[in-house]
Parts: structure tokens; sequence; C-alpha cells
């Protein structure tokens, strides 16, 4: 067995590789040639924080693991992580465990991964303008995956934190090509108006921007949120969106409250919740229609976009010769 940390992780795969990964993930799921049950959290800190175990098996990416993530939103008080999360992997002959590795960039990877795919399938082919709403570690992976499947010349950044919304925009300056205009956006309202892509990365209980500075044709990215209590995106938004596409319905329907409340509201119904991204990246059911259409993609995360590509970086590394031997 091996461990790997974070760095090596990042030496080992990039955001190209991860989307391709990720898009045959979301197509193995929804062909229901995955199992993935349902995770399992944890609530603690008087449900301040949470810890989320998540299994995953698909014969035919061969991969068998599980992911555990915990997500202390205090810890940014501490100096300290909010996210920490760890691969367990395990050979899909013996059982045998053969890999432990570091997640938290490996989680941030393949949200962006994910986001990439349903830019890839959801957005306008010709959009170029993106808002990032809560500049915090995720949000630099999903940028840089839009911009691997998209044009991407403006990005406007919006976080409650000035500080790290000023961070944010020096560390992707540096990471991303010098053709992009940032901007620092004084407001959530300032940050979408007149954008093709939304991207929403918070832990917020309550949305983060009013629908009525929605342009048409504008494509949403909601990943934040990730229990019912919790919601990014305003019920207005979700009403008047023209497609709403997610990662597993299931998932979402038990853990995302962008989509449980309104319709614990009534203001949509379950049939509203036109598609999964793997039956669109299959084609069973059809992705961006017009470029008028209102899109949002709702990702909660399945654990097997993690142990599929924790099952490649593993494969690399062995090839690369590296990981700490553990008996």
């Amino acid at each position: 067995m091996i461990f790997l940390t974070d760095k090596q992780v990042k030496k080992i795969i990039n955001m190209k590789e991860a989307i391709d990964i990720v898009e045959e993930t979301f197509k193995c799921y929804s062909e229901g040639k995955a199992i993935v049950p349902n995770r399992t959290q944890i609530k603690l800190s008087q449900g301040k924080s949470t810890a989320l175990y998540m299994p995953g098996y698909s014969e035919n990416m061969q991969s068998l693991g599980i992911k555990i993530v915990t997500v202390f939103p205090d810890n940014v008080y501490y100096g300290r992580k909010t996210i920490n999360a760890l691969v367990v992997l395990s050979g899909t002959k013996t059982g045998e465990p053969i890999a432990l590795i570091e997640a938290n960039y490996l989680t941030a990877l393949r949200t962006g991964a994910a986001s990439g795919v349903a830019t890839k399938y959801l957005s306008r082919e010709n959009s170029k303008k993106i808002s990032i709403i809560g500049a915090g570690y995720q949000a630099k992976t999903q940028l840089e995956a839009m911009c691997c499947v998209r044009n991407i010349t403006d990005v406007l950044v919006y976080d409650i934190s000035l500080k790290k919304a000023k961070e944010y925009i020096y560390s992707m300056k540096k990471q991303l090509s010098n053709n992009i205009v940032f901007k620092l956006a004084s407001s959530s309202k300032e940050a979408i108006k007149d954008t093709d892509i939304i991207c929403t990365t918070t832990y917020s209980k309550k949305p983060v921007f009013e629908p009525e500075y929605l342009k048409k044709g504008v494509h949403i990215n909601a990943i934040g949120s990730f229990a019912p209590d919790m919601q990014e995106i305003n019920e207005e938004v979700i009403v008047k969106a023209d497609k709403i596409c997610v990662d597993s319905i299931e998932a979402v329907l038990k853990e995302a409250g962008d989509l449980i409340i309104p319709i614990n509201k009534g203001l949509i119904n379950r049939q509203d919740v036109n598609c999964e991204i793997g039956d669109v990246a299959i084609g069973k059911k059809r992705g961006r229609e017009n470029d008028s259409e209102i899109t949002i993609f709702k990702t909660v995360g399945i654990s097997i976009q993690d142990i599929a590509v924790s099952m490649h970086i593993y494969k690399k590394a062995k090839q690369l010769k590296l990981g700490k031997k553990i008996n």
C-alpha cells in the first residue's frame, strides 16, 4: 500500500485529465454501472460541522474505495483548513487496501472537473465572462475547469471577505493565462450582472444573489451547499431556470437545500429536476438547446468521482514511483 500527499497528487494529474475521468464516471453512474450508496453524514458541534463517509464501486472504472471528509467552517478562525479529506482505495480483485490518498486537493479537483463537464454541455459555447461567488479553496479549481472547456476572458470575483477575494485574484492571475481580466466585485449584484457563467462556492444558508440581475442564457454551477438547510441559490432563480441538471437525482433530492426547500414549498416539483449530467453526456437527455436558456447544474458530489480519479492517480503514481510505501 502507498500513501500520497496533496502535493504529490498535484504533480500526478491535471484538470483536463480529471474532467475526462469525471465525465466517464457520470456516464457509468447514469447507466447504472456504478454502486454509490447514499453518503453517511454526522453532524457535530451543534450542527456547525459535518463528517461525511462516501463509499463507491464501479466495475467499469475498476475502482473501489471510500472517501472520508470533514467540513469544519469555524476552522477559518484558527488558521486551519475548513475541509479535510482522505480516500482509501482497495483492489477490486482481492479487496486488499492499496492506497491512502490525501484528498483535500483531490476533492477540489474532481468538484471543479464536475463543473467543467456541466459547463461543457450546459453553457453557451461562446461564454467568456464568469462570476465567482465565494473565493475559497474550491473556487480555484472551479475556474481552472471552466477555462479548460470555454475561452474565458473576464472573471468577476465576490466574497464577503475582501481579503480572501483579493488573495484569490492574486493567486489565479499567477496560475492562469495573462489574457484573462480579473475584477473585484463589491457585491454579488455587481458580480453576476451581464455574466455568462456563475459559480457559487459558499457554505451559505441564505441565497447569495438575487434573480432580477440574471441575464438570459446564463449558466449556473451551484456547488457549495450539501445539506437540506443550506441554500446558495434563490428559489426564484430555481423557478426561473429552463433546465435543472444534477450529478445524482437521488443524492440531490436528499441533500441539496437549493432544491429541497423550493420543492417543500411547492414552488417546483420532482419532475422539474430535468436530468443527470451523465444522461446528457451519453446523449439520453439534451443539454443546452438554445442561447436564451437559463441552466443550472447542482452537485453534492458522488463518491465514484473521487474513487475513479483516485484510481487513476494511484496507477500513475506506481508508474512514476511516487508515494510512501506502507506495510
